[in-house]
């Protein structure tokens, strides 16, 4: 049965999400809203490994927990292992914008007054409150949806900044590995992040080379960014446009600090285009096989969409594929690096 509480009847919020790094990074809004509303709340969040840096930052979030479901949260015992050590942390409130089957299991055990979740989700009688999934809503509003279970969110219009609080030193490390990788000119910096998890989301890397030796010319420098498996892709561009690769050097807390001080972010529908989201880097997003119909669009205050809207075989689905259905992958072949230089000014 669905019904609404107010949020000052809880005062320990646990968030789940462990999904993609983009996924987790469109939550943090969740954490945000209720500390803006409810700010002598306490707010953990349960994330993987890899997303766990992101959150360091958010002001909002109290406590950073981690859930490695690769290996200790595969088996049922140890998602009831989980979920006892999170019951004794005295959780009231839960709010989860995971829909997996997982996570709503975990979220079954925990003991907690309050859950709150899709009506979509996987095993959704868990939840005490059920909000409607919006396909075709951005996915920060999408997850903004679930504070629905509130009495004092009954419309969710508008969102707040998210507010940061980075550590000293990482500033002081973000400038000097840019220093160390022969970025002269810091207020010039232009992000590129080249890869995806789903390889048709990928714009052609002669696209980004030859974009990246026009941003040259224009004397903007140029830092390629990603993960470490990304690490190739990333020096092959890197040194063929003489830019610095900063792919796996980078925790994804010290990429929020290196993209709030760039000019720009150009990149595919992937996590980096969040992240930028959240520190309001301007960005450009190149949509392939996906579509921001999806709700995975740009939230920068300055932001550009490239895509080509007069293919019907576009989108594929909302993730893509790793191999083009049509084996001609001209959604992002017929995509010029003349089509975002074009949007490059009008942005920065």
């Amino acid at each position: 049965m669905n019904f609404k509480k107010s949020i000052f009847d809880f005062n320990n919020f646990l968030i789940i999400n462990t999904a993609f790094i983009g996924d987790v990074a469109l939550s943090v809004y969740i954490a945000n809203e209720i500390k803006v509303k409810h700010p002598n709340s306490n707010i953990s969040f349960l994330t993987t490994p890899n997303s766990s840096s992101l959150l360091k930052p958010i002001k909002a979030i109290d406590s950073i927990l981690i859930y490695n479901k690769k290996n200790e949260g595969k088996s049922l015992s140890s998602i009831k292992t989980k979920a006892d050590m999170l019951s004794k942390l005295g959780i009231n409130c839960i709010i989860n914008p995971h829909q997996s089957f997982r996570t709503s299991l975990l979220t079954h055990y925990v003991k907690s007054e309050y859950k709150i979740g899709y009506k979509s989700a996987s095993l959704n009688f868990v939840y005490n409150c059920k909000i409607e999934y919006k396909k075709n809503r951005h996915s920060i509003f999408r997850n903004l949806e679930l504070l629905k279970g509130f009495k004092e969110f009954n419309n969710i219009s508008e969102y707040s900044k998210v507010e940061l609080n980075f550590n000293d030193t990482d500033l002081e490390l973000v400038d000097n590995i840019l220093l160390q990788n022969g970025v002269s000119d810091l207020n010039r910096v232009v992000a590129i992040a080249p890869a995806s998890a789903w390889k048709t989301k990928e714009w052609n890397e002669s696209h980004f080379i030859d974009l990246c030796k026009k941003l040259k010319e224009k004397n903007y420098e140029i830092v390629v960014i990603g993960s470490k498996l990304d690490f190739e892709k990333c020096q092959r561009i890197s040194y063929e446009t003489f830019s610095s690769n900063l792919s796996g050097k980078l925790d994804l807390d010290q990429t929020l600090i290196l993209l709030s001080n760039s000019k720009l972010l150009i990149s595919n529908d992937s996590s980096p285009v969040h992240l930028a989201g959240i520190v309001n880097t301007p960005t450009i997003e190149i949509f392939g096989p996906t579509s921001p119909i999806f709700g995975f669009g740009p939230s920068s205050d300055k932001f550009k969409i490239i895509e080509n809207n007069n293919l019907i075989c576009r989108p594929c689905n909302i993730h893509g594929e790793n191999i083009c259905p049509l084996g001609t992958h001209e959604c992002m072949t017929s995509l010029s690096p003349d089509d975002i230089m074009k949007e490059i000014e009008n942005i920065i």
